[in-house]
């Protein structure tokens, strides 16, 4: 049997963990194909350093001698003072001159990611997770819970690091119940990132939201 052939048995077998979120009861669901694609980690690095760059904020802001203000006459003639030579007050030599080589909030241009890339990562992080027994698929209840410590009776025993990933309608409202509990992380299915799932210990996706997943790695999924 050859290896391409193990590998299509494999992915017929293969199955993913369903948890109820109100019973705690599991079941298991035939993982979806995308699951099964392996994806370089210098591709998932190269994304995630983009999406790094591109969320970095510059305020740290000098001004260089062109942006003081005056300094436009020369302070004092050449020659027959007995003082040094300057040209402006302007100069980084003066109290209250221009700053050299300080910090600027320049918008620095990042180089964009292809749309194709960024789901062949998306895949790559999902892979990681399921590889290593760490993605499981959630029932979520209709309705978020109104208060937080109802959602965190419900939490695994080990919840620290969790990435819950619902279905975009769903997203405020699990958002505004799991606010205030630490190493919780919400996510919607729509805008969720590599950088959410490799910062991740543990990922859970609601099965509402699988659809979703699977719209956006299609284009990767389609190409095997």
């Amino acid at each position: 049997m050859t290896s391409k052939k193990v590998k299509e048995d494999n992915k017929k077998v293969s199955q993913i963990t369903v948890i109820d979120w109100e019973t705690g009861k599991t079941e298991s669901l035939a993982a979806p194909s995308y699951l099964h694609t392996e994806v370089s980690p210098r591709l998932i690095s190269q994304v995630l350093h983009t999406l790094r760059k591109r969320m970095r904020i510059r305020r740290a802001h000098t001004k260089e001698r062109a942006d003081v203000r005056g300094g436009g006459r020369k302070p004092w003639k050449q020659k027959g003072t007995g003082n040094s030579r300057h040209g402006s007050t302007r100069s980084p030599l003066w109290v209250g001159g221009g700053t050299t080589f300080g910090p600027r909030a320049r918008h620095e241009r990042v180089v964009p990611v292809p749309l194709a890339m960024k789901r062949r990562a998306l895949t790559g992080a999902l892979n990681q997770h399921y590889q290593a027994g760490k993605l499981s698929a959630v029932r979520l209840s209709a309705e978020a819970p109104v208060k937080t410590k109802d959602f965190i009776g419900k939490l695994p025993q080990e919840s620290r690091g969790l990435l819950l990933v619902v279905d975009s309608a769903q997203t405020a409202g699990w958002a505004r119940v799991a606010r205030n509990v630490t190493g919780i992380a919400i996510a919607s299915a729509d805008k969720v990132t590599v950088r959410d799932l490799m910062v991740a210990q543990r990922v859970f996706v609601d099965e509402r939201a699988l659809p979703a997943i699977e719209r956006r790695v299609a284009a990767k999924a389609n190409q095997e």
